[in-house]
């Protein structure tokens, strides 16, 4: 099997959870922060967090939790 076979699924369950939860949050940084567009769609890890703040902890465990 070759091992590009499950990137459309991934791509798709990241899609489901991004475009179907509702978690939006709040920081000293303005918001609301979604779990879709801010979250997921960030270039890096560094600009998501440097972006939401204090609200980047609570939006990584969200993420993590609905992942597993």
């Amino acid at each position: 099997m070759p091992e590009d076979c499950h990137r459309p699924a991934i791509g798709f369950f990241i899609m489901k959870i991004a475009l179907t939860s509702n978690v939006s949050l709040f920081s000293e940084k303005g918001g609301p922060f979604f779990m879709g567009s801010d979250y997921f769609w960030a270039v890096t890890v560094g600009y998501a967090a440097d972006g939401m703040g204090s609200a980047f902890p609570k939006m990584y465990l969200s993420a993590a939790s609905m992942l597993t």
